[in-house]
């Protein structure tokens, strides 16, 4: 399974390299890495395994019903979701920013996003429009994917419509893009971009219940 909490290429190494060290393994890792390369391996080595579970929107049960992905349709659609993403113009570095609750679709979104190398930037909703505004205005995002309720966001904050946006769960709103376009364009998946070992993994912002907001990169 993606560990998206594990995600800086120094601390997956780290975490790693401790592991098999219990089990007496050794591991090496070349300076440059990127944690999708891993993926890739499960999911060759492994591809009917399932890699995610949510539970069913309509239940909300995972007991009862739930959605899966295997390794291999995991690694399938985030490499055309990446295609989509490296089509708008998205680069290694790039900062951007997900609005999107724990689902199939927030895992297909990151792992794509670890594929090409961009910095997923998380916050979270309950710190209020205006705090999401400015994390958002120091954070200097190239890009915004969010479900389509996370789009309002631009109605109350005009000054952030110059960012492009991506609707994530649903058809475009507010944005001529959709994840769920990209992934059936079909587009072939870019190559995987290699990583600096202290290249950051993702950004996340304190609740900002002290204060403003802090940005902590991963």
């Amino acid at each position: 399974v993606l560990c998206v909490v594990c995600s800086s290429t120094a601390g997956y190494q780290n975490r790693a390299r401790r592991g098999a060290g219990k089990a007496g393994l050794t591991m090496a890792y070349p300076v440059a890495v990127n944690l999708y390369e891993h993926l890739q391996r499960v999911a060759a080595q492994r591809p009917d395994q399932v890699a995610v579970y949510a539970p069913d929107r309509e239940t909300g049960d995972a007991g009862v019903a739930h959605h899966s992905l295997t390794m291999a349709q995991l690694d399938d659609r985030a490499g055309k979701l990446a295609a989509g993403l490296v089509d708008l113009g998205i680069k290694a570095g790039d900062r951007v920013v997900l609005m999107v609750p724990v689902s199939l679709d927030l895992y297909v979104v990151v792992a794509a996003l670890f594929r090409v190398a961009a910095v997923p930037v998380l916050m979270d909703p309950w710190m209020g429009v205006a705090r999401m505004a400015d994390c958002i205005r120091r954070t200097d995002p190239r890009l915004f994917l969010g479900v389509p309720l996370a789009h309002a966001l631009f109605l109350w904050r005009p000054g952030l419509r110059r960012l492009r946006r991506v609707t994530v769960g649903g058809k475009p709103w507010m944005g001529r893009h959709s994840v769920e376009a990209m992934v059936d364009a079909g587009a072939p998946a870019p190559p995987v971009v290699t990583l600096r070992d202290e290249a950051p993994g993702l950004i996340t912002f304190t609740g900002g219940s002290t204060g403003r907001p802090k940005g902590v990169f991963r």
